[in-house]
């Protein structure tokens, strides 16, 4: 005789909206830290330019109040030395502020302004000391 057992399978769909919610979750806290805010940055965005308003800053939690300028909505990045990204903010309207939070230690790095949220957009060298 054998006994079988019963192992609850979920539907495609939940697993689906399981897989959703947790991509997400992940995206929304892709460059953010639970951390106090050591230093902030303004930067401020147009259809043309990329510029804080220092291009230093201390190694910590840095806030980045990015202000979009530009005519259409736009995305504020900072990569590392090797172009890898350390934190975004995507969706930031023409005329609004958007806060990006990442840690860091010192090194270079670039801000990268993407009008219209395509192509290369504007880069920025950005350094933090240690």
């Amino acid at each position: 005789m054998t006994i079988a057992s019963v192992v609850p399978t979920s539907s495609p769909r939940r697993a689906g909206a399981a897989t959703a919610v947790a991509l997400l979750a992940v995206i929304a806290l892709a460059g953010c830290s639970s951390k106090p805010v050591d230093v902030t940055v303004a930067v401020t965005g147009t259809d043309t330019a990329c510029t804080p308003a220092s291009a230093t800053s201390t190694a910590g939690v840095i806030q980045f109040d990015f202000t979009n300028n530009g005519t259409q909505e736009s995305e504020l990045y900072l990569l590392d030395a090797k172009g890898g990204t350390v934190g975004e903010r995507e969706d930031v309207g023409p005329g609004t502020t958007a806060k990006l939070v990442v840690e860091v230690e010192a090194g270079s790095y670039t801000l990268q302004c993407k009008p219209g949220q395509k192509g290369d957009g504007v880069k920025t060298p950005f350094t933090v000391t240690g």
